[in-house]
């Protein structure tokens, strides 16, 4: 598998959803579903992360902070639109041009058909179903008095991830 800016994975998670009949996606799932699209994606290529930014523990559950700063305009409502991709470009301006998220961004087949898996698993749950699932998390649960009493900046290991991933995921 491939490593991918977790930007681009969650515009993948989005399109993927939207086009999807009945499902949805708001910003508070969209970052649980990161979470076990990673978890499963670890214990398939530990050395391999999905994505490259680490995943902070907080109050709700996991979240990828950039991308909850991306999305967090809609609230707790539907995402129903990629975010537009910053994408090197040598012949624009400055080396980048920003362009339209297409989902050939993720051009691995394994990790598309990983995060597909990830969604078809989850995506029907509540964002509130999503939650009270990652809280059971060990790597969740043994901070959780710290979490809850206010404490930031805490980030889960790739390495404590896998571990549960591998040991309760199956």
């Amino acid at each position: 598998m491939k490593t991918y800016s977790p930007q681009i994975v969650a515009n993948y998670v989005i399109d993927y959803i939207n086009k999807q009949d009945g499902l949805s996606v708001d910003n508070l799932k969209l970052q649980k579903i990161l979470y076990f699209i990673l978890g499963e994606g670890l214990v398939k290529d530990p050395n391999n992360p999905i994505f490259s930014e680490a995943i902070q523990k907080w109050k709700y559950g996991p979240v990828v902070e950039s991308v909850y700063q991306e999305f967090k305009s809609f609230g707790p409502k539907k995402i129903d639109k990629t975010s537009a991709m910053v994408v090197k470009d040598e012949s624009a301006f400055l080396g980048y041009k920003v362009e339209q998220f297409d989902e050939s961004y993720i051009d691995d087949e394994c990790t598309r058909e990983l995060i597909k898996s990830v969604i078809n698993k989850k995506a029907r749950k509540t964002g509130g179903e999503l939650i009270d699932e990652t809280h059971r998390h060990e790597p969740w649960k043994k901070f959780q008095s710290e979490i809850e009493s206010g404490r930031q900046n805490l980030e889960y290991t790739n390495a404590e991830i896998k571990k549960w991933f591998e040991e309760n995921e199956k």
